[in-house]
């Protein structure tokens, strides 16, 4: 466990509103619910997936990337901008929603030092890929599409909505050897539960617009959750979560591994939902538990 910095109670957002998305906008769909809660719930769809652009590069992560080969490809109706590094069996780096490759290049070198390839991709409408709407499905089919091309991937290493994304890769046919799923989400369908919620769309609209989901992504209920995607598909698994992230529910995570059989717990203190990918012991323990790569 990482020693507390600034430690608080846990405290997740319980609105459900997804990262990057205006603080207005909630406001918005819950007076347009007043008078029409079939308009707030058609408002609410196109919100829910539109990708937000906002997080910068770093001098230091435009450096990593720089040392890395970028390439440019097609996948699911995207133009995918992605990166490698090295030679050697593929680990995988996704991240989450709202962010981008860059975000995940802490975790190259680490990954280089145990001798893999390290590929990471910008995901669907996010960092320099093109289009703007996405979701954890697209983002689900892409790493599937990709691994398919490349030969696959020995390990994947993901955080914030990578994790539920990969999962449901895991049962559509992906194949890997160890996951790590640093700061997930366990149970998407409850963070759409939660925002149609605090916007005061009621049960039936959102039964309308799960079954709209489902047409539009191939996703049935329950295969958001973690846990049932896990079961259908183990494979062994690290969850590194800290105990006050404010967008992930820690609880829940907690659950996950309650759940399931082959997964492995890090829990860290103060290092809330985005620092954790920067932490010393956190990179670490992530290298520890891929381990070198396979010959």
């Amino acid at each position: 466990m990482t020693t507390p910095q600034n430690p608080r109670s846990p405290s997740v957002k319980d609105t459900g509103a997804p990262p990057g998305l205006d603080e207005a906008v909630p406001r918005l769909l819950k007076k347009v619910s007043r008078f029409s809660p079939g308009l707030a719930a058609e408002l609410a769809w196109w919100a829910f997936f539109w990708a937000p652009r906002g997080m910068k590069v770093h001098p230091r992560q435009a450096d990593v990337l720089a040392r890395g080969q970028r390439s440019v490809v097609r996948s699911q109706g995207y133009k995918l901008v992605m990166w490698s590094w090295g030679q050697g069996p593929r680990a995988l780096l996704v991240h989450g929603w709202g962010g981008r490759a860059s975000q995940m290049t802490p975790l190259v070198d680490p990954l280089l030092l145990l001798g893999y390839q390290v590929v990471a991709i910008d995901g669907p409408a996010h960092g320099e890929s093109s289009h703007r709407r996405s979701s954890v499905a697209n983002f689900a089919d892409v790493v599937l599409d990709l691994g398919a091309r490349d030969g696959g991937y020995v390990a994947a290493v993901t955080h914030s909505l990578g994790g539920p994304a990969v999962a449901l890769a895991l049962t559509r046919g992906l194949a890997l050897q160890k996951a790590v799923f640093i700061s997930p989400p366990v149970d998407l369908e409850n963070f759409w539960h939660l925002f149609l919620k605090n916007i005061r769309v009621g049960p039936k609209h959102e039964g309308r617009l799960l079954e709209r989901a489902a047409r539009s992504f191939g996703v049935q209920r329950g295969e958001l959750a973690m846990a049932s995607t896990l079961t259908k598909a183990p494979v062994p698994f690290l969850v590194v979560h800290d105990e006050h992230d404010d967008k992930a529910d820690f609880k829940l995570t907690e659950s996950l591994l309650q759940q399931t059989s082959t997964g492995t717990l890090f829990r860290t203190q103060g290092l809330g939902h985005n620092r954790i990918l920067r932490d010393p012991e956190v990179l670490a323990t992530v290298a520890r538990f891929v381990g070198p790569a396979p010959r």
